[in-house]
């Protein structure tokens, strides 16, 4: 017995110096950290906001443990500093740019981003270099192909900065909404990565800088719909998400803006015209060009829409969100189904309204294409309709990632063939301009398939639920 007591006595004691001389650490890593901050300029702040004050310092000597999808990955980015006692400036640097590609959500920049380029693509077939006005002979003396390829890599990075705006105005609107559902509390703000002047600034920079540089070397057309974009996704569309179901077409309409910025951008669209004779006829030509791929992100987003609602409908009613997959709107499902139904079937005419507004050629194969593309999705819209569940809605949402960019390069090939056929002889003068925009769509579509992350919050929280529903049935069948 009294071997007993002496060894408890002894593991209690070895096991508070462990515990002091944790604290310890952890109390003079802080300490180093603040050091660190202090010494910073006032610039670092705005860029390393994890360092900005005191207190955060010991947060960030604790996280060690660096958590992704619940799993822990010790000493990842923590590996060589650790037994120096002192962060590298280039870990710091990786987790500010992580943090700040979150709060932009990146992925979802770049499928936007992808829809402008198609745009522009289109539009580059219809420019009007050709026509008589001010700096006509400086645009006959420019390489078209270069000039081409520009006015897409412009239209591009314009777009891509007024998305991030949009995205990080989005995420301070819904901070607390966000940190109350499993799928966003991770985001910065939430999870505290990031405070909101700092999320702010970001915003409000990258808001100015994108339609500047859009006005700067687009158009005025292209940065008046930018910014127009950024205010009906912050201000229209972010609080209508608690209010209304109609929140969904209004995001429809956001999300259609962009390809009619890259073509408005390529097509060099200007609602005044310095040659008054011909504005009516242009506008007219180009804005019924231009609404074929806007159309089609329109009516793709509500299917798309639908399976997303449906897969995270526990996680939208916990964030308050009037969506209309809600059981006060919707408990069976049925209204979602019909409307994922309606604009699947509206898809399959738009090779033959592209057709005949001239973006094709008339007797072009891709009137049957873009029939032959939508099928697959109108095929899983009605299984979503007769049978609406996670696994119909699963099979709906995949569906649909594979529609979009599939017509889009079919729609960017086959204008390129129609426009270097209906002028044969710039053809072999400027084949470069063909090869280099053939090139180009593979990689969008490829930009289109792998923007969504594989592990999609709404899918991982459908396929949990799933098994746990599952589970659920075996033990009721023991039982």
């Amino acid at each position: 017995r009294r071997k007993r007591k002496r060894r408890k006595k002894m593991s209690a004691s070895m096991g508070t110096t462990t515990k002091r001389t944790m604290m310890s650490f952890i109390s003079r890593r802080g300490a180093e950290m603040a050091s660190v901050s202090s010494s910073s300029s006032s610039s670092s702040s705005l860029f390393f906001p994890s360092l900005k004050e005191g207190r955060h310092t010991t947060m960030m000597a604790k996280k060690e443990c660096v958590f992704r999808n619940g799993s822990p990955r010790w000493g990842r980015r923590h590996s060589s500093s650790t037994s120096t006692g002192t962060t590298s400036t280039v870990e710091r640097a990786q987790n500010v740019v992580q943090t700040y590609k979150d709060l932009s959500k990146f992925k979802l920049s770049a499928f936007v981003v992808s829809t402008a380029a198609a745009g522009a693509i289109v539009g580059t077939a219809v420019s009007n270099d050709d026509e008589s006005g001010k700096g006509a002979k400086k645009k006959k003396e420019e390489n078209k192909v270069a000039k081409k390829i520009k006015t897409i890599l412009d239209a591009s990075f314009g777009t891509a900065l007024c998305a991030f705006s949009a995205n990080s105005l989005n995420q301070i609107l819904e901070r607390k909404q966000d940190g109350m559902m499993a799928r966003t509390m991770r985001r910065p703000l939430p999870s505290g990565r990031l405070s909101v002047g700092n999320a702010m600034a970001f915003a409000v920079t990258s808001g100015i800088c994108g339609t500047w540089y859009l006005n700067e070397y687009t158009n005025e057309t292209t940065a008046m719909l930018g910014s127009g974009n950024i205010l009906l996704y912050a201000c229209v569309y972010t609080p209508l998400k608690q209010v209304h179901w109609l929140n969904t077409w209004v995001g429809a309409v956001v999300g259609a803006i962009p390809p009619m910025m890259g073509y408005a951008a390529a097509s060099d669209l200007k609602f005044s015209n310095e040659n008054e004779d011909t504005s009516g006829s242009f506008l007219q030509e180009h804005l019924a060009k231009g609404m074929v791929l806007p159309l089609a992100v329109y009516l793709w987003q509500m299917p798309h829409f639908m399976a997303l609602a449906t897969m995270g409908r526990d996680d939208y009613i916990k964030g308050g969100y009037r969506m209309l997959t809600h059981p006060s709107f919707d408990p069976t499902l049925r209204r979602a189904g019909n409307v994922a139904v309606r604009n699947s079937l509206m898809l399959l005419p738009l090779g033959f309204i592209a057709a005949n507004v001239g973006l094709v050629s008339k007797d072009s194969t891709f009137r049957y294409e873009a029939i032959a593309l939508g099928a697959p999705l109108v095929a899983t819209a009605f299984m979503f309709r007769h049978k609406a569940n996670i696994t119909s809605a699963r099979r709906m949402f995949y569906g649909s990632l594979a529609y979009l960019p599939l017509f889009q390069t079919a729609l960017c090939i086959r204008n390129r063939q129609h426009y270097y056929s209906s002028n044969k002889d710039e053809k072999n003068e400027y084949d470069g301009t063909n090869i280099a925009k053939l090139l180009m769509t593979p990689i969008i579509a490829l930009h289109d398939l792998f923007a969504v992350d594989d592990s999609c919050p709404q899918v991982v929280l459908a396929e949990d639920k799933e098994h746990e529903e599952d589970k659920n049935d075996i033990e009721n069948d023991d039982k």
